[in-house]
């Protein structure tokens, strides 16, 4: 594991117990079988759904966009979860807080296969792309500010974390 990522990984693993607290409320079947196609799996009413979580934290700004990894490290080349990713959903998950008292505020649900084949078209008639590099994480990653306004309404729902 790269060094300047344990904290991330240790940030994830805090979030990831709240997003299991919720599922376990919603009385779903969780296996946390988490690798590059997906973070978790929930048995929903008999139905299995390959769900990914990407955490987004900043302890007193809600952004209100989301950011796509398109390449995950950039002197390697190495394609972004947008590229590797299987889930059927992508879970975008606002947290704030202070520092190790993190808590989750909101969170949306986005129908991933199809919010990936709408990225592609959205991406070629957008003329102004906003591209963010990040140096925290994996390595150098670059990825795509998508607006949450411009994503359609059918594959994008908010949900308040009350826990």
């Amino acid at each position: 594991m790269i060094e300047a990522a344990k904290p991330l990984f240790a940030f994830e693993e805090r979030m990831n117990s709240k997003m299991d607290r919720l599922y376990r409320f919603h009385e779903y079947e969780i296996i946390w079988n988490g690798d590059r196609q997906k973070d978790v799996t929930l048995i929903i009413d008999g139905e299995t759904k390959l769900i990914e979580h990407k955490y987004r934290y900043f302890p007193d700004k809600i952004w209100n966009d989301i950011l796509v990894e398109i390449v995950q490290d950039i002197p390697s080349n190495e394609k972004g979860w947008i590229h590797e990713c299987q889930a059927d959903i992508l879970t975008y998950i606002i947290c704030q807080g202070e520092k190790l008292d993190e808590h989750i505020v909101y969170y949306y649900d986005i129908q991933f296969k199809e919010f990936r084949e709408w990225l592609w078209g959205w991406i070629s008639i957008k003329r102004k792309l906003q591209y963010i590099t990040s140096i925290s994480g994996y390595g150098v990653t670059l990825n795509l500010s998508v607006p949450l306004d411009d994503i359609p309404e059918n594959l994008i729902k908010r949900y308040e974390y009350d826990l």
